[in-house]
Parts: C-alpha cells; sequence; structure tokens
C-alpha cells in the first residue's frame, strides 16, 4: 500500500481561513534587501518610525543593482521598472524609505566590482544616495527620502539590529 503524502496547503486554501486584508492608503514607499535576517527588524522599524502600511519591493542587495548597472543591467533594468510602477501608483506617499544592512550577501557577492569588501559599507551609502536622488528628480519630487543602513548589534546575548541613518539632502 503507498503511504499517503500529505498536502502542506491542507486546511490553509480555504474559504474556512482567511487572512488580513488591509485598504489604508500607503504611507511610504520602502526599498530594502530580502535578506530572511532582516525582515522582521524592518517591520518593526518601519512601524517605529510611523510607516504603518508601506509599499515594500524586497530585492537582494537592496539598491545595489542601481550603483553595479554596467556589470547587472538586467537586474537594475528590472528594479528601476518595479521603482517606476510603485512610484507611479502610490505617488500620494510623502516618503520614501531606502535601506541597505550590513552582512549584505548580494553585496559581499558583488565585492570585486566594488573594489574590494572594505569598500562595501561606503558603496552602500554611495548607491542609497544615487537612489534617492534617482526617485525625487524622476518620480517623486515632493517626497521626504530616508536613508538607512540596518547594522547588527549585541543585545546581550543574542544579536540585534539598529538603524543608522544616511545624511542626504533633499
Amino acid at each position: 500500500m503507498p503511504a499517503k503524502t500529505t498536502n502542506p496547503l491542507e486546511g490553509l486554501v480555504s474559504s474556512s481561513k482567511a487572512y488580513p486584508l488591509h485598504e489604508e492608503a500607503t504611507d511610504g514607499l520602502v526599498v530594502c534587501c530580502a535578506d530572511p535576517r532582516f525582515l522582521e527588524a524592518n517591520d518593526q522599524f518601519l512601524a517605529d518610525i510611523g510607516i504603518l502600511h508601506p509599499a515594500i519591493i524586497a530585492v537582494p542587495g537592496s539598491i545595489k543593482s542601481f550603483g553595479l548597472q554596467a556589470f547587472i543591467p538586467k537586474q537594475w533594468h528590472t528594479l528601476k521598472q518595479q521603482l517606476e510602477l510603485m512610484a507611479k501608483r502610490n505617488a500620494h506617499v510623502p516618503r520614501v524609505v531606502l535601506i541597505t544592512h550590513e552582512d549584505c550577501k548580494s553585496y559581499a557577492a558583488s565585492a570585486e566590482w566594488l573594489g574590494g569588501f572594505a569598500r562595501i559599507l561606503d558603496s552602500q551609502r554611495d548607491h542609497l544616495i544615487g537612489v534617492a536622488r534617482f526617485l525625487k528628480e524622476r518620480y517623486l519630487p515632493s517626497a521626504n527620502v530616508e536613508l538607512y543602513r540596518a547594522r547588527i548589534v549585541s543585545t546581550g546575548t543574542t544579536p540585534g539590529v539598529a538603524y543608522e541613518p544616511i545624511t542626504f539632502d533633499n
């Protein structure tokens, strides 16, 4: 007799279980890395700074493809299309938040194009400022753009995440 296989979606995809749907207006456009280690911290940080209904673009490396357009043009094209779509759909947003983070595996994989591992943090800062200017000039001139680097910090026995603002003249 063959073993019975179980469907991991059994009981989840049905009319008896419904998940929340939020239809509030978007109050911020956010671009961050898709690294799952930082997602919960990002969500909590956004709420702490008053963004409760973000439109989020989460991609590996966050805004890395902007700074490495010559090396990864297809990734930049994809991110640029996502930025354009989200900016047009959310032209009313008062805030844009761009986040990079320490120990980014996507940036580390591109270290040779950045001048080595020692240049990653400086490159992230430069890329954040470049994307901020790009968004302000092309799509969201009236939005306030905020730049942050998520840093891994010690919280006693376990690591945590702290957000460091990056200066940018809006």
